[in-house]
């Protein structure tokens, strides 16, 4: 048996990302874009900002969990583009596929609302801020059985070890 490196959240949130790109009809309509942190000044509403706000391990017996949990919300000068972009957000990406490179998806799943007060901007309009969290859960296996190529060695049988 060998040691596997221990995955990192990265392929996690990439996953999220591509998720929500693939909705052609709501990501044509974030006119501004999806942006990780923080989306930088002078850009067009609508848009969606995600960070990833946790992401613990557990560790069990050759395998980890990784968890992540990403806020993810929705910026625009009208409330009711805020609200309805939102909900096509959260139903597009909760209890859904969420296909992550070298990871197996256990689940990603909408698990708060994030409530928030209007804010104003630089131009002192009136910005709404509509969105909330999500866990992804995935698995990963840390070790792997290694067999010599080119040998007599044959594969062990389930009562053999190697």
């Amino acid at each position: 048996m060998i040691q596997l490196p221990t995955p990192t959240h990265a392929p996690i949130t990439t996953a999220f990302v591509r998720r929500v790109r693939a909705n052609a009809s709501l990501y044509d309509r974030l006119i501004g874009g999806i942006h990780e942190g923080f989306a930088p000044e002078k850009f067009k509403y609508p848009f969606v900002v995600y960070n990833l706000v946790f992401g613990p391990y557990d560790y069990n017996w050759g395998d980890v969990t990784l968890i992540a949990g990403i806020d993810a919300f929705v910026f625009s000068r009208n409330s009711v583009e805020a609200d309805n972009l939102d909900a096509e957000l959260a139903a597009w990406v909760s209890d859904q596929p969420l296909p992550v490179e070298g990871q197996e998806t256990l689940y990603c799943r909408r698990v708060a609302t994030v409530p928030t007060s209007p804010d104003v901007d630089d131009e002192n309009e009136k910005v709404y801020q509509v969105g909330g969290s999500y866990e992804i859960w995935t698995d990963v296996k840390l070790t792997a059985q290694v067999y010599q190529v080119g040998t007599s060695d044959v594969l062990p049988t389930p009562t053999e070890s190697v």
